[in-house]
């Protein structure tokens, strides 16, 4: 018996310390045109792109990615933009307003942690531009990147927002296109894992039986 507590003893163990694991999986929405081939679809000021068997632990999924413009959309290599005057950019006060929702998953559950970082494009040095959890560029306190040195192109990173506005500064020639944002998933699998506090009794209990215990003179 005391062989084969110490023979599993070790595989509770390392069930304790991989109860500890989590996942997580990260991963690009496409928004534009690549070798001629557009990247999901648009109708008037929707653009959503699904990407399909997405995995995180055993877990397969679903995402999609949909973009509400204020204007008509339009898309080409630099990315997706606003079809409102000659430039297909966003521009002048106009805004990308983004989400995701998951489907057809499997194996047990999925959730979409948020988007966490965006790729600029058309950007100009001067260009002012906004990311917001709402879509007032003047509610300061919900933006939460702004420029004015847009620099040609630029990926910015931020801390995960489940939904988020890109806006163009009003006035003069404020614009841009956005190529990609990134997005992260957790996966849970549907079998059972024992709590990591109910593992560790049970390993301590183990331990107790296998130290010898001394005998009594």
């Amino acid at each position: 018996m005391r062989k084969f507590l110490r023979f599993l003893l070790p595989l509770i163990c390392v069930a304790i310390a991989t109860s500890f694991v989590h996942g997580g999986l990260v991963t690009e929405f496409r928004l534009d045109v690549e070798s001629g081939v557009p990247n999901g679809t648009f109708t008037g000021t929707t653009f959503t792109n699904t990407l399909t068997g997405l995995m995180d632990n055993g877990v397969t999924f679903d995402a999609t990615i949909t973009v509400e413009g204020s204007g008509a959309l339009t898309q080409a290599a630099t990315g997706l933009g606003v079809q409102v005057d000659s430039s297909s950019r966003v521009s002048d006060g106009e805004s990308l307003a983004f989400s995701v929702s998951l489907s057809n998953i499997s194996g047990g559950t999925a959730t979409f942690d948020g988007f966490d970082a965006v790729d600029f494009n058309n950007f100009g040095n001067s260009d002012v531009g906004f990311l917001s959890v709402d879509n007032s560029a003047a509610t300061i306190s919900d933006n939460f990147f702004q420029t004015t040195t847009g620099d040609g192109g630029a990926v910015v990173s931020f801390d995960p927002v489940p939904v988020f506005h890109a806006i163009a500064g009003t006035g003069g020639s404020n614009s841009f296109t956005i190529d990609d944002v990134r997005a992260s998933f957790t996966g849970t699998a549907s079998t059972a894992v024992p709590e990591p506090s109910s593992l560790l009794m049970f390993g301590t209990a183990l331990v107790s039986i296998l130290v010898p215990r001394k005998r009594r003179r």
